[in-house]
């Protein structure tokens, strides 16, 4: 009898800190990809990127806050899987919201591509001219544009990203940058576009 009575107070005991644990989780600050997976502990790899991929879109605004903390407060309470029934939850709610979330492996990558121009102000009128060959910075990699002013990056990690540009037009080195999100708006499959206004 004495064995039952110390398992059941030990697992209220665990069961009280997962409950002020989490409810701690999410007081001090918004939920964000860490703290699902801190959270939901998934098993597997393609769990673990839903809950990273989750993360960026609720950074990004692209899932409403209150559907996602909903649904890790009942994934919390599932006695295993949470990150399981965090994911199927969520693709189920938010497809009924009329977002459509990956069902297999998310992208944990994604495309940034653009353009590099320099606009004349004619009274009223703009006018828009491409930067050909201009060099253009993204993090710590650099690749040129072309002819039209276009540009691409390609394997580009989740995250918010300033994109740097530098070309000579009209007689002038000309510099501008802009700032780029990825992933995209769900399910994500659209390379990110900028365009770059260089002065």
């Amino acid at each position: 009898m004495a064995k039952w009575r110390f398992w059941a107070t030990w697992g209220v005991c665990v069961l009280g800190f997962s409950a002020v644990f989490t409810s701690e989780l999410l007081a001090d600050s918004p939920l964000d990809g860490d703290k699902l997976i801190t959270a939901l502990r998934p098993q597997h790899p393609v769990a673990r990127d839903f809950l990273t991929y989750t993360g960026a879109l609720l950074e990004a605004g692209y899932l409403p806050r209150s559907l996602v903390e909903s649904t890790f407060l009942w994934a919390r309470d599932k006695p295993r899987y949470q990150a399981r029934y965090f994911r199927e939850g969520l693709i189920r709610r938010a497809r009924d919201q009329g977002i459509d979330l990956p069902t297999g492996q998310p992208p944990m990558t994604g495309i940034v591509e653009g353009q590099v121009v320099y606009e004349i102000h004619i009274g009223l009128l703009k006018i828009s001219i491409p930067v050909p060959n201009a060099s253009v910075r993204l993090a710590d990699r650099r690749t040129t544009a072309d002819n039209s002013g276009r540009f691409s990056f390609e394997e580009v990690p989740l995250g918010e990203y300033v994109v740097r540009a530098e070309g000579y037009l009209l007689g002038t080195t000309r510099k501008g940058s802009g700032q780029v999100r990825l992933p995209t708006s769900p399910p994500s499959t659209d390379p990110a576009r900028i365009t770059i206004y260089v002065q």
